[in-house]
C-alpha cells in the first residue's frame, strides 16, 4: 500500500500531514491495546520512541525525519517502517480465527493471506 507520509492527512483539520495522522495512529493503537510490541529490536524501539511532536497552525505535525537524523545521527528509517504498516491495517480487511490473523490481499482472486500472529496483529 502506497503512503505519502508528506500527502494531505484524512482528518486535514487534526494532522499537518499523513506522516502526523500515521504516527498519532500508531500511538493510538500502542494505547489501546490493540496492538503489543514483541520485538526485541532494540533500535526499532530506541526509533519509536525518538520523534517529537507540536502544534502548527493547530495541527499536530511530527518532528521532521531531518531533524531526528540530526539528534540521532541515523535516520529513524525502522519506525518510520513500523509505524506505516500499523497504520495501513485500517486499509486491509482481516479477521481473528483460531488465534490465526487473516488478512485479505485486497485483490479480487479469492487468495486470502494468512499471518500467523497470536491474537495481536503485529505479533513480533
Amino acid at each position: 500500500l502506497p503512503i505519502d507520509n508528506a500527502g494531505s492527512a484524512d482528518d486535514k483539520h487534526r494532522f499537518f500531514n499523513r506522516r502526523a495522522e500515521a504516527w498519532y495512529t500508531a500511538g493510538e493503537m500502542f494505547a489501546g491495546g490493540d496492538v503489543q510490541f514483541r520485538s526485541n529490536d532494540i533500535y526499532l524501539r530506541g526509533q519509536l520512541c525518538t520523534p517529537r511532536y507540536e502544534f502548527r497552525n493547530g495541527k499536530i505535525l511530527i518532528e521532521s525525519k531531518d531533524s531526528i537524523k540530526q539528534r540521532l545521527k541515523k535516520s529513524p528509517d525502522r519506525a518510520d517502517a513500523y509505524v506505516n504498516g500499523l497504520y495501513a491495517l485500517q486499509y486491509v480487511d482481516g479477521e481473528l480465527i483460531g488465534g490465526r490473523a487473516t488478512y485479505s490481499n485486497g485483490f479480487d482472486d479469492d487468495d486470502d493471506d494468512i499471518y500467523s500472529g497470536g491474537y495481536s496483529a503485529m505479533a513480533m
